[in-house]
């Protein structure tokens, strides 16, 4: 009996000893799963950050300051021909305020137009340059709607005093129908914006400021002031 003890007790020893290994493979495998389930854990909220930075990182840039950019430095390389009377101002001006008269009589200024590149003319029947020029000024006027759209306005601005019936017979005998005509009977825009002379075209941007005077007459649908306005247009 003693002999055939020796065996069982060895056989329990060796159960013991699995029994043991495999209690020690499961806490092994145990904590071989609680590790990668907090790296998926922390795999999964980490990116949840990231947007955030990304989206930090996406914001536009500052714009520049509107008043910072020069036309004359702008439109300077298109002042070719006559277009080189164009007198450009190294920053905006600011204009007084005016009032004037549409074709019915009704108010308008040129606060209308802001947000558009603006050619103003300002002339008066008995201004014979003035007349000689209106005609080039309104195919300029059509060019300028059938080419650039509503970007580019061209303004007459008629300077006679007393009824709006003579210089609106005027226009529509002469089949002037592209410009934008508005009357200002008093004569106070020559003294306010000191022009040098009849007639006198100005360039506004589209916060409606100043930002080129030309003096003088002018074939104003000649290729280089077609070149000059399709430029004027990429203004800011």
């Amino acid at each position: 009996m003693k002999r055939l003890g020796r065996p069982w007790a060895f056989a329990q020893r060796q159960q013991r000893r699995r029994s043991g290994s495999i209690q020690k493979s499961l806490l092994a495998f145990g904590a071989l799963v609680l590790l990668s389930f907090g790296a998926l854990v922390v795999a999964q909220e980490t990116p949840a950050s990231a947007p955030a930075a990304a989206k930090e990182s996406a914001k536009p840039a500052t714009p520049p300051a509107e008043a910072a950019y020069n036309p004359a430095d702008r439109l300077a390389p298109v002042l070719i021909g006559q277009m080189r009377g164009f007198q450009f101002h190294q920053k905006p001006l600011t204009l007084p305020d005016f009032s004037f008269f549409g074709p019915k009589g009704e108010l308008r200024d040129l606060d209308a137009y802001k947000g558009k590149i603006v050619l103003v003319n300002f002339w008066a029947l008995w201004c014979a340059p003035c007349l000689r020029e209106l005609p080039s000024l309104d195919r300029l006027a059509k060019y300028a709607k059938e080419t650039l759209g509503d970007d580019v306005v061209v303004v007459g601005v008629n300077l006679d005093r007393g009824d709006i019936g003579r210089p609106l017979a005027f226009m529509s005998k002469n089949k002037l129908e592209s410009i934008v005509f508005l009357h200002e009977p008093t004569f106070s825009v020559p003294t306010k914006l000191k022009l040098k002379g009849m007639p006198t075209t100005i360039m506004l941007d589209r916060q409606g400021r100043e930002i080129g005077v030309f003096t003088g007459e002018a074939e104003w649908d000649s290729a280089e002031a077609k070149l000059l306005l399709e430029r004027a247009a990429k203004l800011p």
